[in-house]
């Protein structure tokens, strides 16, 4: 018995030190710096800002509307009076969820696209986004002033 968890605290504790050691964790961060510390990149995130939030609001009251009340009800059979404020919870999930798969796939997929070929442009990757999409020439044009249109067709997920 002591065996067994011996191996599994060991496993545990060498698998956090790889986590540490290859440090992925910090990326999500660096974009969020990277993309505070261009401005460039300010526009193609606020023209989107909008719509998703507007989307995101109308989504949580519908799901709240038709879903939170047989949600309460049935946690609150189940967990007690903690049932509504599971059922919250629960709610704002299911809404969160529903809306990054709408945002995604229907109003931030260029977007999501032209920021990366934007990002790659003004990291002076000029020729690799020169496959893809047309380029706009001049010295000012850098970063998102670049982008011209695709020239290839976006693959479907």
């Amino acid at each position: 018995m002591d065996a067994i968890v011996k191996s599994r605290i060991n496993h545990v504790v060498q698998v956090s030190r790889e986590i540490i050691v290859v440090g992925t964790y910090v990326y999500p961060l660096k974009g969020v710096y990277y993309l505070l510390t261009h401005p460039n990149l300010y526009g193609m995130v606020t023209s989107r800002l909008l719509p998703t939030m507007a989307l995101g609001l109308i989504i949580t009251t519908v799901m709240f509307f038709f879903t939170y009340v047989p949600q309460a009800a049935l946690l609150t059979l189940l967990n007690g009076p903690f049932g509504v404020i599971n059922a919250v919870s629960l709610v704002l999930s299911e809404s969160a969820t529903v809306t990054m798969m709408l945002a995604r796939n229907f109003t931030l997929k260029e977007t999501l696209v032209d920021i990366f070929d934007a990002t790659l442009v003004s990291e002076g990757e000029d020729n690799l986004v020169s496959k893809g999409r047309e380029l706009k020439a001049g010295r000012e044009s850098k970063g998102a002033s670049a982008l011209g249109k695709n020239l290839i067709k976006l693959p479907e997920r």
